[in-house]
């Protein structure tokens, strides 16, 4: 991300000792700012703070609320930002065994539905072990993308596909058939997200 500005210095600290993490990786959940309402992705929490993984570019000393249960704000500042992640600590300390436990709860509410893939026709770059692809998203969804290229795949394994305006995506390759390829998202993409950038390439095209 291009800042610029040098980044604030946040005016919160986080003890690090004080505030054991819990693993929580890959729980979408929505970043509210002073001018935005945006989705991100918490990767871990504790009763102190969490970091999370964005999709746009913020900056350290930012106040934030974070809404990782609907309609349940945490108020917390942006305590630093390495790429497309950031480091937030919380205002006050929550309890998260029953934030988590009420977040089950939201889950089991909904109706579990397998994310809908959206054509695209988008330059790509996938990185294979040491080995670089160039070609084309063909389709993309929160969960995976299809991708073609020139090339042949000379060994399968563990990939990073690469697409303008968004984190380097961390997959698995699924399935091949001649020069296409199945990814499947080792992070799904929070749909608001994924949807916002569809629409952004829709509009530069």
């Amino acid at each position: 991300m291009n800042q610029q500005r040098a980044p604030e210095r946040s005016s919160f600290h986080l003890n690090r000792r004080a505030h054991p993490r819990y693993s929580l990786v890959r729980r979408p959940a929505v970043l509210h700012t002073a001018t935005a309402r945006e989705p991100c992705v918490v990767r871990n929490i504790s009763t102190g703070g969490l970091m999370a993984s964005i999709f746009h570019p913020r900056l350290p000393g930012e106040d934030v609320r974070v809404e990782l249960v609907p309609g349940e704000l945490i108020e917390g500042s942006i305590l630093w930002t390495r790429d497309w992640s950031i480091g937030i600590a919380f205002k006050k300390t929550v309890d998260v065994d029953r934030l988590l436990a009420q977040q089950w709860v939201e889950e089991a509410r909904e109706e579990r539905r397998s994310s809908p893939r959206l054509e695209i026709d988008c330059r790509a770059t996938l990185r294979v072990n040491a080995r670089f692809y160039y070609g084309r998203a063909r389709d993309i969804s929160s969960g995976g993308a299809r991708f073609e290229t020139s090339q042949s795949l000379k060994k399968p394994g563990p990939a990073v596909l690469m697409l303008p305006d968004l984190p380097p995506l961390r997959s698995e390759i699924r399935w091949t058939q001649g020069n296409e390829f199945g990814l499947a998202f080792d992070e799904i993409i929070p749909a608001e997200a994924l949807e916002r950038w569809v629409a952004d390439r829709s509009h530069q095209a």
